[in-house]
């Protein structure tokens, strides 16, 4: 059913023409056959063609609306003209003119805005006419008058034909209102899709930079130490070329998940890291050259990937974040508070030169920011009291049966 009300709004002209056509199969040989044999013959000539462009308006409803609506309009306006002579079996109009409605609601529905104004005004003024028309044809003391046999009625008559001029403009304007709902609702999709989309480029670049950030911080210390070990320790210099090494293949293989991302075929990525991993990251931090304590105090909790996923990269930019700007000596103590309602976790080291060569407001930061923000915890970061530079982020624990 769907797909064959696609295809029909795919194709207005067709539908509009097949609809002419069938109208006209059951209206069109009423009217000519209500147009007096006896007319005169211009007026003849005159019926018939209003009678057949009448039907044919309605094949351009949707494509041209306010064409059709005015070849309706001038068609029905050549019918209420005519003699009364010209029509047969005592009538008012062709009953073609049962079509007005139709061509007044593809107009308001169809058409520019301020056309409805000038369609509504046709349209009353229509009913004014036909109904004084109607009143020639069955004067109030005739005979032959079907009901109409005092003027209140030709009021009521009057007043129905206005309710159906503004029936038409009513049915178009809830099409209208009901359209412009659609375009909000689409808007509003697209603007979601595109923040998606602006939120995932996000999430990757903050994964690009936490995988190359500490990646390349440990490669680049590793081979400045190696240049010194080299000499003096070729065996050592072995063993850090391997911690080069083993540290490369680890951020290619984060790398090669994060673009995966992007493909559409992401079977068989890796999952995210977790707390679980923290050892293994430590202890590359350690090969780096950085001393490294970690202390927990009270009963781990289980935390949600997402939770986790934004501690490990906490760590972990905070830890890239003393080897890169610390200085040689420095050393850096990782803790874990578990309490009842929260996590909270601390990174200080005990180097000079990130104290005062960094606010707290770097990309890595921000980035650290952003990620608690979305688990519901909170950063803060910059130079401790006793000297240094501090991270402690804490996380609220969701309550679990």
């Amino acid at each position: 059913m769907g797909r064959w009300y696609s295809w029909a709004q795919d194709r207005p002209l067709l539908i509009d023409a097949l609809l002419a056509i069938g109208v006209a199969a059951v209206f069109l040989p009423m009217s000519l056959v209500t147009i007096a044999l006896d007319a005169p013959r211009p007026w003849r000539i005159a019926l018939v063609i209003s009678a057949v462009v009448a039907h044919a308006s309605i094949g351009g409803r949707r494509r041209w609306p306010f064409a059709s609506f005015v070849l309706m309009s001038v068609a029905l306006l050549v019918q209420t003209m005519a003699p009364i002579a010209t029509y047969r079996f005592e009538t008012a109009f062709l009953p073609c003119a049962a079509l007005f409605p139709v061509g007044l609601y593809s107009l308001c529905a169809y058409g520019n805005r301020w056309l409805a104004r000038v369609g509504i005004g046709i349209g009353l003024a229509g009913a004014v006419m036909l109904t004084i028309r109607a009143a020639k044809v069955w004067p109030v003391d005739s005979p032959a008058s079907p009901g109409f046999g005092t003027p209140l009625a030709w009021v009521f008559f009057l007043g129905f034909m206005m309710t159906v001029v503004f029936a038409a403009w009513g049915t178009a304007r809830l099409r209208r209102l009901r359209m412009d709902f659609y375009e909000v609702l689409e808007a509003e999709q697209q603007e979601r899709a595109q923040r998606a989309i602006a939120d995932d480029r996000a999430r990757i670049a903050r994964e690009m930079h936490d995988v190359v950030a500490h990646s390349l911080s440990v490669m680049v210390t590793q081979a400045q130490g190696g240049e010194l070990i080299a000499a003096a320790d070729p065996a050592r210099a072995g063993k850090v070329l391997g911690t080069i090494a083993a540290t490369g293949r680890q951020a290619l293989a984060d790398m090669r998940g994060l673009v995966g991302v992007l493909r559409t075929d992401t079977d068989g990525l890796a999952p995210p890291p977790t707390l679980a991993e923290l050892p293994a990251l430590i202890e590359r931090v350690r090969g780096a050259g950085l001393h490294v304590s970690r202390s927990d105090r009270g009963k781990p909790r289980e935390l949600g990937p997402a939770a986790e996923l934004a501690l490990y990269r906490l760590v972990q930019e905070a830890l890239t974040n003393t080897l890169r700007h610390a200085g040689p000596g420095a050393r850096a103590r990782l803790s874990f508070d578990w309490g009842d309602q929260a996590v909270k976790v601390q990174v200080h080291d005990t180097g000079k030169t990130l104290a005062t060569t960094t606010s707290g407001k770097g990309a890595g930061l921000a980035g650290m920011r952003e990620r608690l923000a979305i688990v519901g915890g909170s950063v803060i970061a910059g130079p401790a009291a006793g000297g240094g530079f501090a991270v402690e982020a804490t996380v609220p624990l969701e309550e679990r049966e």
